[in-house]
């Protein structure tokens, strides 16, 4: 499957339903299905009007968010490369990335007070609607997309060294989204909701957290922040999330400690 007719599907199978949830201070952000195609298509004519094309580079560093998402289907319905760094990235790490892979434009946290790579535009993604509202969604036209078109490079470490881009093309990220059901064959996706606190930079929630869901049509939810957690899984009953051993050990430890104040331990 080419990725970029899966979110295309989804505005006919399920374009009411909301994609994407989180709450910025006081008001909260739900996209529809519906809505996140719209706004990927204005970013992927954004990103036309500043001369990118099928093939270009841009790099996105910024925390999980619906505006993530957009930014992510914008640059994958036009053919253009994605570049997601983990938010910590130093300046150096965000230079390295704009110099090898020639990305004119950066996507990034508004709070990110490092310094920027010269030559390249930034954009502070939570002022996304802003930056597209002018550009009409039905006036995109989409390029030809092949499986074996890369849809980003991906910034790894691995275990030790400095990171390394790792070329994803659509069909390799096809190919773990089949893999994935055929070891956990989900039923009935579509009444869950889905609690993302990974970071997205990284293959194993865009993966199971971001893709999965929406090959389902599926709600998200992203943590604002992680003392938020508990209290989104109450208000959306979360059903589903990915996580890794070190949160489920923090989140062990603080289970712990409630239960040594209480005095309970022998319970």
């Amino acid at each position: 499957m080419i990725l970029s007719e899966l979110i295309a599907q989804n505005v006919k199978n399920c374009g009411d339903r909301v994609a994407f949830t989180m709450k910025f201070g006081y008001r909260t952000k739900n996209l529809t299905y519906k809505e996140l195609y719209t706004l990927a298509r204005q970013v992927a004519l954004f990103l036309q009007s500043h001369g990118l094309k099928k093939g270009d580079k841009v790099l996105l560093l910024a925390p999980n968010s619906p505006y993530w998402g957009a930014v992510y289907w914008g640059c994958v319905i036009s053919g253009i490369i994605l570049v997601p760094l983990n938010i910590q990235s130093t300046a150096d790490m965000l230079a390295r990335a704009a110099d090898q892979t020639e990305s004119p434009i950066l996507f990034k946290n508004l709070f990110y007070k490092q310094d920027l790579p010269k030559d390249v535009k930034a954009f502070d993604i939570e002022f996304l609607d802003e930056l597209v509202q002018e550009f009409d969604a039905e006036k995109f036209k989409a390029p030809e997309i092949k499986p074996d078109d890369l849809v980003q490079i991906m910034y790894t470490s691995g275990t030790t060294g400095d990171p390394k881009g790792v070329m994803l093309s659509h069909k390799n990220i096809n190919a773990n989204l089949t893999s994935l059901l055929e070891v956990i064959p989900f039923k009935g996706m579509q009444s869950e909701r889905m609690l993302s606190i990974l970071p997205l930079s990284h293959i194993y929630e865009q993966t199971i957290g971001f893709l999965l869901p929406q090959r389902y049509c599926a709600q998200v939810v992203y943590a604002h922040s992680l003392g938020a957690i508990r209290e989104l899984m109450q208000e959306y009953k979360i059903s589903t999330m990915a996580a890794v051993p070190e949160f489920l050990h923090v989140m062990m430890s603080r289970v712990k400690a409630g239960v040594h104040k209480q005095k309970k331990e022998k319970v």
